[in-house]
C-alpha cells in the first residue's frame, strides 16, 4: 500500500510539488522494511539481513523534516548539501556488512537521530504557527493540522518501538510488532486524506497556492505593506477632513495621489478598502454632506444654490442637482425648504 501511495505521489503530472518526493521516500522506506521483514521471517533470505531494517531508520528523520520544511517554506530550495542528511543511511549500510557487531551502537544513535528530527520538525510547525499569526491571511487549518497529526502520529510510532526494542516486547504476528501495524494504520490514514483532501497533496490548485504561496519572508513584507496602508488611510481622512481638498474643483485622482505622496493605483485600492467607494463617489459624498451644512446654515437669501454649488466644487448644476437627489433623495431646493 504504502508503494502504491509513493507511486502516486511520485507520477502526479501536474503537481509540482517538491514535498512529495520525500513523503514518497518515506514510503517507500516503510515499503522495503516491511518486505526485509517478511523475507526473512519466511526464511526466503539470511536471518541476518534483518539488521539491515536499521538503515531504514535513518531515512525516516530526513524525509519527515524535509517533507514538512518544504511543504510550509516554498522558497526553500533543496541543495547538494542537503543530502548529507541521508548519508548516515549509507555509512550505516557498509558498517552492517564490514562490523555487523555495530548492530546495537547504530540503532542506538538512530532513535538519537529520529528524535532530533521530531524536535525540530515540531520547532518547524510552531515557528510557521507563529508566521501565520502575524500574517493578515486566516490560518489554513487543513495544512496546519494534516502536518500536526501526520508528525505526532509518527511520534507515537517512534515512542512505540522504542519501548518495544529497551523496555518490553510488544505483541508481534510473523516478525510484525504492533508498532508495524501502527504504520499500516498510518498509510491507511494518509490515503483517507489523499482522497477526501487531495489539495493537500497538490501544488496547482486554488487552496494550497494560498498556504504554501505566502512563504514567510512574503508574510513579513506583507505586513510591512499592510502597515503601510493603514498609515495611508488615516492620511487620507486627516487631509480630508482639516484641508477639504474634495472641494476643489476637477479634482482628479492623480492630483489627489500627489498631493497624498502616492501612487494613483495604490490611492484608488485604498479608497475602495477603506470606504468601499471608488474615488468620484468618495468625492461627491463628501461635497453633498458640505452642501447639506451649508444649505442648514445658508437661507437663500443669503447664499444661492448656485453659490452652494461651486463652494462644493460643483462646475455644472445638473450634475449637482442629480447628484444631491440621488444621495438624499430631494433636490437642494427641496432640502433647504424642509430645513427652514
Amino acid at each position: 500500500m504504502s508503494t502504491l501511495f509513493a507511486i502516486i505521489l511520485l507520477s502526479q503530472k501536474r503537481s509540482k510539488l517538491n514535498a512529495n518526493k520525500f513523503l514518497a521516500i518515506f514510503l517507500l522506506a516503510i515499503a522495503f522494511q516491511f518486505l526485509l521483514i517478511v523475507l526473512t521471517g519466511i526464511s526466503a533470505i539470511p536471518q541476518e539481513w534483518v539488521n539491515f531494517n536499521t538503515i531504514f531508520g535513518y531515512l525516516y528523520g530526513p524525509s519527515v523534516y524535509y517533507y514538512i520544511i518544504l511543504l510550509i517554506d516554498s522558497k526553500y530550495k533543496f541543495t547538494y548539501k542537503d543530502f548529507t542528511h541521508y548519508f548516515s543511511a549509507f555509512l550505516v549500510f557498509f558498517c552492517l556488512i564490514y562490523l555487523p557487531k555495530s548492530t546495537r551502537f547504530l540503532a542506538i544513535f538512530m532513535y538519537v537521530s529520529l528524535t532530533t528530527y521530531v524536535i525540530i520538525s515540531f520547532r518547524l510547525l510552531r515557528e510557521f504557527k507563529r508566521k501565520l499569526k502575524a500574517g493578515r491571511w486566516k490560518k489554513p487549518n487543513n495544512t496546519l493540522q494534516w502536518l500536526r497529526y501526520f508528525l505526532a502520529l509518527f511520534t507515537i510510532l517512534l515512542f512505540l518501538d522504542l519501548v518495544d526494542q529497551t523496555i518490553f516486547y510488544l505483541y508481534s504476528f510473523n516478525g510484525l510488532s504492533m508498532v508495524h501495524f501502527g504504520l499500516i494504520l498510518l498509510i491507511c490514514w494518509m490515503f483517507f486524506r489523499a482522497f477526501n483532501q487531495p489539495e493537500l497533496f497538490r501544488d496547482n490548485n486554488k487552496f494550497f497556492k494560498r498556504t504554501k504561496g505566502l512563504s514567510w519572508e512574503l508574510r513579513n513584507n506583507d505586513k510591512e505593506k499592510q502597515a503601510k496602508t493603514l498609515f495611508l488611510e488615516d492620511n487620507i481622512k486627516k487631509q480630508l477632513s482639516e484641508n477639504k481638498w474634495y472641494l476643489l474643483p476637477n479634482l482628479t485622482l492623480e492630483e489627489l495621489a500627489k498631493k497624498l505622496d502616492t501612487a494613483p493605483q495604490i490611492l484608488s485600492a485604498t479608497i475602495n478598502s477603506s470606504y468601499g467607494l471608488n474615488f468620484s463617489s468618495l468625492i461627491n459624498s463628501l461635497r453633498i454632506e458640505h452642501a447639506k451644512e451649508l444649505l442648514k446654515s445658508f437661507n437663500k437669501t443669503e447664499k444661492s444654490i448656485s453659490e452652494i454649488m461651486y463652494d462644493c466644487g460643483f462646475v455644472s448644476k445638473s450634475s449637482f442637482n442629480t447628484i444631491f437627489k440621488s444621495k438624499t433623495g430631494v433636490t437642494p431646493s427641496q432640502f433647504r425648504e424642509l430645513e427652514h
